[in-house]
């Protein structure tokens, strides 16, 4: 879905040149892919911005914070997400970007800035990770488990066979 920002009069550029390498799960992102500026307010991304990658050069202007609106902060780095036509987010791992001539290379929010993208390698789909694992090793039916997805799109749901829908359930054998 179309993501809007919120304009200020701070502003940066992030140009993300036709030779850019970019992908999810190691294969090259299609044409049409939505590549999503987000920061963080809260824990909650917000949007930052957002282009279509069509294969050739295209830009992102990032609004910083001012009086009045809220925006990147001075510093703050900046994080992507890479959105196929099937419509399957990818988190983006890692970014890098370019150094030298007009670039800073920094890959975080300064006013007036130039920032080049590198590559954008994001991971789509999610993990799951066991947090609290207690075994039941005498077989009591008092054993429990505490997982988390990482790279979910949220908000994720869990059902286990006991009936119980919560990140955590207990009376495992």
């Amino acid at each position: 879905q179309p993501c809007s920002q919120q304009v200020t009069d701070n502003e940066a550029t992030i140009i993300i040149p036709g030779d850019s390498d970019l992908r999810i799960n190691g294969e090259a992102i299609p044409f049409g892919t939505i590549i999503k500026l987000v920061y963080f307010r809260n824990g909650v991304a917000v949007c930052g911005g957002q282009t279509e990658w069509m294969g050739n050069a295209t830009f992102l202007t990032a609004y910083g914070e001012d009086e009045s609106n809220a925006g990147f902060a001075a510093g703050e780095a900046y994080s992507f997400e890479l959105v196929p036509a099937n419509g399957c987010p990818a988190v983006t791992t890692q970014t890098t970007y370019r150094e030298g001539g007009s670039f800073d290379g920094n890959g975080s929010y300064t006013q007036d800035r130039i920032t080049g993208i590198s590559s954008i390698m994001g991971t789509a789909g999610f993990s799951l990770a066991v947090l609290t694992e207690l075994p039941d090793t005498c077989r009591r039916g008092v054993g429990s488990i505490l997982l988390s997805t990482p790279g979910a799109a949220l908000p994720a749901s869990f059902r286990w066979t006991n009936g119980s829908t919560d990140d955590r359930t207990v009376n495992l054998l």
